[in-house]
């Protein structure tokens, strides 16, 4: 009995697939047709973001045609690649521009709140007088410790088998 139930699985319906591989060909066309809409959305967002990347942080604009150039000097081929992929998907990089500027704004943001912080703990100090102590204000005879005389280390004329051990006085 298993082996009927086996047999009918390996010599199915040569269609039975058929619903798998039409539901995979709808499923592409559906994505195609999304991506052509989001696409349509960013073509006319895309000057809006550019407008918006000159705002916030001109540089990048200019490093990326600095780039293109480059690019065109080291290799013409390349260059002139880069310039017409740009051309085409300009939305594409209209937004790529716009993340990098906003990128940027963030860091230098980090950055300065880090500084801020960073000087802020050496701001605080403690001005200290100049003079010494001592002249600051003269102790009272009372209040003078007096500390014994120090006595002075008697050397030890044995003499050892080591000059190791002759050299620490001991």
């Amino acid at each position: 009995m298993a082996n009927r139930q086996s047999s009918n699985q390996q010599s199915g319906n040569p269609l039975g697939n058929l619903k798998f591989i039409a539901f995979g060909i709808i499923a592409l066309i559906v994505l195609f047709y999304a991506a052509k809409i989001a696409f349509n959305i960013i073509y006319w967002i895309a000057p809006i973001l550019l407008i918006a990347t000159l705002v916030i942080d001109h540089k990048v604009f200019i490093s990326y045609g600095k780039w293109i150039l480059n690019l065109f000097k080291a290799n013409p081929l390349y260059g002139i690649g880069a310039g017409v992929l740009t051309a085409v998907a300009y939305p594409v990089v209209s937004i790529a521009l716009f993340l990098k500027a906003l990128l940027n704004k963030k860091l230098k943001e980090v950055k300065g709140q880090f500084e801020k912080k960073k000087e802020a703990e050496y701001v605080e100090y403690e001005e200290l007088p100049t003079e010494p102590v001592a002249k600051q204000r003269p102790q009272k005879a009372e209040e003078r410790i007096e500390l014994p005389p120090i006595k002075e280390k008697i050397k030890q004329t044995k003499s050892s088998k080591n000059e190791y051990e002759d050299l620490f006085g001991e």
